[in-house]
């Protein structure tokens, strides 16, 4: 079995909500949502990441974002869950259920 780590994350009520309604809806567990967003991230590239992480510097956000869009407009875009998970259509795959 590969080596995990796990994670105890405070969240904030407002935020906890909104993933506790969203993994209700798609009969997602919680474990399998945090994994399908630790994989997201990491597939993204540099310029993606420090912007979730706010490493952008406010002086040069602005240029950041220009670079993004026109990655988008020249057909180059960012990993995203078709590229990861296949079609939007496919159905997740059932991980450990948490409620």
């Amino acid at each position: 079995m590969a080596k995990r780590n796990v994670f105890a994350v405070p969240v904030d009520a407002g935020d906890s909500a909104i993933v506790d309604a969203d993994c209700l809806k798609s009969g997602m567990g919680k474990a399998e949502f945090f994994r399908r967003l630790l994989r997201w991230y990491s597939a993204q590239d540099d310029v993606v990441r420090g912007t979730v992480m706010a490493t952008v510097p406010e002086s040069v956000a602005v240029d950041v974002a220009k670079l993004v869009l026109e990655r988008l407009a020249a057909g180059k875009p960012v990993p995203t869950f078709q590229k990861i998970y296949g079609s939007v259509g496919t159905p997740p795959p059932r991980g450990n259920k948490q409620k």
